[in-house]
């Protein structure tokens, strides 16, 4: 779902929580509402959105990183993995514990800008971020 709209950062609040709805409308961009991905292409960003508790993938963060997995058919030569590699865009991270509690959906938390440390494999690609903004679970 790219979207030919920029998205305006400063409108975030670091520590902040969000749905997609709440996206949507503190930004004026309905489609936010609609996201199937946990990657949402801007003109001028990409929103990475994470639920660290899933059985079938294993990221996680540690202090100041954050370590992902792609799904097992991702190679780095996917148009997903490029858009992460190319330098034109900023990576903005909203990140979950977990997508239920108690029968609801759980914001994200948004946790600032990632810059790309490091990448390796294919089937799944793994990438290694570092969070610019965060660090031991606390805005800079």
């Amino acid at each position: 779902m790219p979207l030919d709209s920029k998205f305006d950062i400063n409108k975030l609040e670091l520590g902040g929580l969000y749905s997609l709805a709440n996206l949507a409308d503190l930004q004026n961009i309905p489609a936010i509402k609609t996201a199937q991905s946990g990657v949402i292409p801007f003109q001028n960003c990409i929103l990475l959105l994470l639920t660290l508790e899933k059985s079938k993938y294993r990221n996680r963060v540690d202090k100041d990183q954050l370590r992902m997995f792609f799904q097992e058919s991702s190679t780095q030569e996917s148009p997903a993995i490029k858009r992460f590699l190319s330098a034109d865009r900023e990576v903005l991270l909203f990140l979950r514990k977990k997508r239920l509690s108690q029968g609801k959906t759980m914001p994200y938390q948004y946790m600032g800008r990632l810059e790309l440390k490091e990448i390796f494999g294919n089937k799944p690609v793994e990438i290694t971020w570092c969070l610019i903004d965060f660090k031991n679970n606390e805005p800079r």
